[in-house]
């Protein structure tokens, strides 16, 4: 869970559907949005939420699921406005699955198998 001075945002796995973002009020109000980010099966939840800069929440998926044709989806990092739930930009690359992210200032920065790293 993650937290500004508005919102409280929760990544969930729900059942035969994939996993989602919730955002709800600070103080424990109402559910503001949802969004799912992924389209699969399984108990465990593949989203890992990074951090919040520039009204944005950063989320690393280590599982991207399965689109409409039923291809399978390489692991991703997007950004989500923290107001709507709507994404913002999405990155897809198949060997940031289990590397870690990590948000330096208003930077996200992966490390990537290539012993390299990119900064956005």
């Amino acid at each position: 869970m993650l937290a500004d001075a508005e919102r409280r945002y929760a990544a969930r796995s729900t059942p035969d559907l994939g996993d989602e973002v919730a955002a709800r009020q600070h103080d424990g109000g109402p559910l503001l949005w949802t969004r799912r980010l992924t389209s699969r099966t399984g108990e465990r939840c593949a989203l890992q939420l990074i951090g919040i800069a520039d009204n944005a929440l950063y989320v690393q998926a280590a599982d991207g699921g399965r689109n409409w044709h039923r291809r399978r989806l390489p692991p991703f990092v997007t950004a989500l406005d923290v107001r709507s739930g709507r994404e913002l930009w999405r990155w897809e690359q198949p060997g940031i699955s289990h590397r870690p992210a990590a948000l330096v200032g208003n930077r996200l920065v992966l490390a990537l198998p290539e012993l390299t790293a990119i900064a956005v």
